[in-house]
Parts: C-alpha cells; sequence; structure tokens
C-alpha cells in the first residue's frame, strides 16, 4: 500500500509540475537548484562543495529571477492589449511550450556557465595553483587524482591496478606523501583510466584534469542523445538540465564526479535502442560498461529486453557492440593481474579489502553498518543475495518492454541500492535521479522506427509509468 501511496503522490507532482507554464517551470527548477545550493553551503561537510555552493548559487537566483520577469512579461501579453502584441505574445508562448526557444535556451546557458563551468574552471585552476586561493580543500574530489594517476600509468605502459592487498596499502609502499590509503586503489574499470591521460600530457595543468575530460564528454554524450532522440519538447529541455546545469550534475561535474560521463553514455545507449540502432547501442553500452560496474544493471537487462522485444539477430548485435568494447577495454587488463583487478574493483567497493572505502552517506545501510563494523561484512553479502533475489523478483512482475520503462525500472532500482549498500554516497542518487528524468525523454522525441511487429508486441499500458 505504501508503494501504490507514493506512485499516485509522485504522478500527481508530475501532473501539476506538468501543467504550469514553461517559465515556471524553469523558475521552479532553478529556484529548488538556488536552495540547494544555499544549504550546501550551510550544511555541507566538504569544502570543496561548500564552495561550488558559493559560486553557482548566483547563478541559480539570477535565472529563477529571469524566468519569473519572463512568465510575468508573458503573461501580460496574452491578456492582449493590441492585436499586434497578441500575435507576438502567441509565438512567444508557442516557442516556449515547444522547448527549445531562443530565450529558455539563452538563460539556460547563462546558468550553466555559473553553475558548472564557472566553478569547474577555477576549482581546476586553483587545484594546481593552490598560492592563488589557499585553503583546506585540495579542489578536486579524490577520483580525479585516482583517474589522473590510472591513467598516467596507463599512458607509460603500467598497470592501473597497483594495490593487491590492504597489507600493501598499510605498508605505505604505492601511496604518495600526504594521500590518503585509500585513494591508493582504483576502484574502476580499466577504460576509466582514459580520462586521466589528459594529465599526462603537455596539456597545461588546469586543462588536462579529469574532471574537465569528464564534462567534455558528458556535453558531447547529452547533445548527440538529444539529436537522435528530437529535442522538439519540454521533457528535452529538463533532460538537458538534469545533465549539465541543475546540481545533480553541476555539483559532480564541478568537483570531479566520475559518474556523470558514465550516465550519459547509458543513456544515448537507451536512445539509440529506441531508434532500433542496435549494434551502436550495444557499442555505447559497451562502453559504459567498460567504465563502471554501476552501468552494469541497465547494460544487462538492456540485452534482456532486446531479446524479449526484438528478434535474435538485433539481440546478436547489441551483444556484438557490447563485446567489442568490452573484450579489448577490460579482459586483458584484467587478465594480467587477475589478483590486483578483484581486489580494486570489487573487494574494495564492497568493502572486503581490508580497508573501507570513504563512501558515506546518511543511509540506512551505511548507518546500520557504521554502528554494527562487525556486521559488514555478513551485511554486505546478505544484501548481495537478497538484493539479486528481490530485483529478479521485481523484474519478473514490471518486465521493461521500450527503452523508457527500462530506464525507469533501473532507476528505482538504484533508489532501492543506494538506500540499503553499505558503502555509498548521497551522490549515487544522481542515477536513479537522471534515469527517471530521461524515462519521460525517451517516450517523447521522435516516433519510434520500430517494425509493425515489434510496435504491436510493446504495449506501455502493460507497464507502469514508474515502477
Amino acid at each position: 500500500m505504501t508503494f501504490v501511496a507514493a506512485s499516485k503522490f509522485l504522478k500527481s507532482i508530475r501532473c501539476r509540475y506538468a501543467s504550469l507554464s514553461p517559465e515556471i517551470r524553469d523558475a521552479l527548477v532553478y529556484g529548488l537548484s538556488a536552495i540547494f545550493a544555499v544549504l550546501t553551503i550551510l550544511v555541507s561537510s566538504i569544502p570543496l562543495y561548500r564552495q561550488w555552493g558559493e559560486i553557482a548559487v548566483g547563478a541559480y537566483i539570477a535565472g529563477t529571477l529571469w524566468c519569473i520577469g519572463a512568465a510575468i512579461y508573458h503573461k501580460s501579453f496574452r491578456a492582449g492589449v493590441t492585436g499586434s502584441v497578441e500575435s507576438s505574445a502567441g509565438e512567444r508562448q508557442h516557442g516556449w511550450k515547444h522547448g527549445w526557444s531562443r530565450p529558455r535556451v539563452a538563460v539556460m546557458c547563462i546558468v550553466m556557465c555559473g553553475s558548472t563551468l564557472l566553478p569547474l574552471a577555477l576549482e581546476s585552476y586553483w587545484q594546481y595553483n593552490p598560492a592563488v586561493y589557499s585553503t583546506t580543500t585540495k579542489h578536486a574530489q579524490p577520483e580525479v587524482l585516482v583517474v589522473d594517476r590510472a591513467g598516467q600509468n596507463i599512458l607509460r605502459g603500467r598497470d592501473p591496478y597497483t594495490v593487491t592487498s590492504a597489507k600493501q596499502v598499510q605498508d605505505s609502499t604505492q601511496v604518495p606523501a600526504g594521500q590518503p590509503s585509500y585513494d591508493a586503489f582504483f576502484p574502476y574499470l580499466p577504460a576509466m583510466a582514459v580520462f586521466g591521460i589528459g594529465s599526462a600530457t603537455k596539456l597545461p595543468g588546469p586543462l588536462g584534469n579529469a574532471r574537465v575530460m569528464f564534462l567534455l564528454f558528458t556535453v558531447a554524450a547529452v547533445l548527440l542523445a538529444l539529436y537522435i532522440n528530437g529535442v522538439a519538447d519540454d521533457n528535452s529541455i529538463l533532460g538537458f538540465q538534469a545533465m549539465l546545469v541543475l546540481p545533480s550534475a553541476a555539483l559532480p561535474l564541478s568537483t570531479g564526479g566520475d559518474d556523470i560521463p558514465v550516465i550519459a553514455l547509458m543513456l544515448l545507449g537507451l536512445v539509440l535502442m529506441r531508434r532500433h540502432k542496435l549494434l551502436a547501442a550495444g557499442v555505447v553500452l559497451g562502453m559504459a560498461a567498460s567504465l563502471k560496474f554501476t552501468s552494469w544493471p541497465l547494460v544487462l537487462l538492456g540485452l534482456l529486453v532486446i531479446y524479449a522485444v526484438f528478434s535474435l539477430k538485433d539481440v546478436i548485435k547489441a551483444v556484438a557492440g557490447v563485446a567489442i568494447v568490452i573484450i579489448p577495454s577490460v579482459v586483458p587488463v584484467a587478465m594480467a593481474n587477475i589478483r590486483a583487478f578483484v581486489v580494486n574493483v570489487v573487494l574494495y567497493p564492497l568493502g572486503l579489502a581490508g580497508i573501507r572505502s570513504p563512501a558515506a552517506s546518511p543511509m540506512p545501510g551505511h548507518i546500520l553498518t557504521s554502528a554494527m563494523p562487525s556486521i559488514h561484512h555478513t551485511y554486505s553479502l546478505v544484501i548481495i543475495l537478497a538484493g539479486g533475489i528481490v530485483f529478479l523478483a521485481a523484474l519478473k512482475r514490471w518486465f521493461p518492454r521500450n527503452p523508457s520503462s527500462l530506464a525507469s525500472f533501473i532507476g528505482w532500482a538504484f533508489v532501492v541500492a543506494v538506500m540499503l549498500a553499505p558503502a555509498t554516497r548521497f551522490g549515487y542518487l544522481v542515477y536513479p535521479f537522471d534515469l527517471i528524468i530521461w524515462s519521460k525523454v525517451l517516450r517523447s522525441g521522435l516516433a519510434d522506427p520500430l517494425p509493425d511487429r515489434v510496435s504491436s508486441s510493446i504495449d506501455s499500458s502493460q507497464v507502469p509509468a514508474t515502477v
């Protein structure tokens, strides 16, 4: 009953949001973003996050005020002072209604510059020039340093997985001076090291920074996804905002979170799947799967959906696309030192490597294991087994039969996983946030170019809007 009530509540929120004018919708999302930035300044325990809030809050406030002013301006025109004014207002309203009007894009770009690009540029510069702005923070999340080091190792022909045991880390044989012991691990799949290669080149330090590569890659993937999917509605605007403008993206992109490019690839893969470009979808999903294990649930379930909905030939194309990327990028590196690979990529993120991940959050799973450290290993194993059983049961009950319902299903599965995982970050909620928003984007845009037999088999009424 609780689940049904929550589903109805979310549906009512969506309906009320959709009934608002485009100007007010933008004012609402920018206003909530401004509140988030203020709360980050006031309550965050991480100096780097507080700095982001101090820089970004002005852009969000400006965007909110501009949109409120635009709403009042358009409302006065809609009142109909003169015939020519009514015509002009009608044109403006038509543009806003269909999403990508020039004024709306202009304010969105301004807000993105102030909330994402400016903080990233300043933090990257301060990271390499600490004397200019010296604080207690290193101006970069640990992920940036880890990925940069892995990229440097790859470029020099070395194994990015240098840690094979907790004792090795504790002896400080692989840890640079002043660097926390947990930063010696590389808890990603090998392709993630590509984003750190720029730091080993002749590029100026700030430009070769891994988070700059994260941003450039994300922008390219999101724009391509929107172009392929079609951008003629309000859902696509919200999808762009979620991935590049709102705090869900602006904060991690500015400080160095590595999850945003992974999510961008996941979404691009879903768009290609929707457009029935299954070989390309497989390649893109394979790229996501070669970066981080967090993408694997969507990749594996996506292949299962293709198998259930499309033809055998289509699923072979998708599997081939995934294999083309995964086999050469992951297998050779993993087999070169399988022990180090397992310790870094599997055991360490699960808290089973002898040194716990710094990942922390006010989520039930983390709170429980922090209060009772002795049950940490047992709890991790139980959650993996029980979670797998529940996931399969939910899959049987709500099997997704199109990319939109697939994004929604995986999004809600992520919510549960983040809540219960023993070592998790609050920032991991960006996965369900973006996936659920993009489930709406995947329902709009261009019409699906599916054969009649496939279209008839995809009955969206059989799949709830939110799983």
